[in-house]
């Protein structure tokens, strides 16, 4: 299911090419927005030292995120892809500002480097409209940080 194709994505240089995409694993990466701004972040920076605290042996270089706002108004609010594997390692500084709650922004915990641009926000509910999603644990549980799609999904 190309679940991607509404958007002209660009990867090298800067770029994000379409085609890469589909060879990739695909992962949400979900923001809580009581805890990250990530609609700020993602007008500010193209880079974001993302907390990852399962699924850190699955999610590797060239791997694609689509980064997800949770809550009241949740939906797709940018893509990307990972760019170095999980690490231990602090926030960079120029993201702190986006965090709202200390935990957030902890030093020493597993992050993976993502390589982020906003996208039109699409809602949860056109992403659960989608019958390979109804049941997507983002959907139905999102309860976590990282979800893994599945290619039947």
């Amino acid at each position: 299911m190309d679940v991607f194709g509404m958007y002209s994505v660009e990867c090298s240089e800067g770029r994000w090419e379409h085609d890469r995409m589909e060879q990739a694993r695909v992962c949400f990466f979900q923001s809580n927005p009581r805890l990250y701004d990530i609609d700020a972040a993602l007008t500010a920076l193209d880079r974001i030292w993302w907390r990852v605290p399962q699924y850190t042996g699955e999610v590797h270089v060239g791997d694609v995120a689509v980064l997800w706002r949770s809550g009241k108004d949740a939906g797709i609010v940018g893509l990307g892809r990972v760019a170095a594997d999980p690490q231990l390692r602090p926030m960079e500084p120029a993201e702190k500002s986006f965090v709202l709650a200390e935990e957030e922004g902890a030093d020493n915990v597993t992050r993976v480097l993502l390589r982020v641009q906003a996208v039109p926000f699409v809602p949860k509910e056109r992403v659960r409209a989608i019958a390979e999603f109804q049941q997507h644990q983002l959907l139905v549980a999102p309860r976590g940080t990282v979800f893994p799609v599945e290619k039947d999904d």
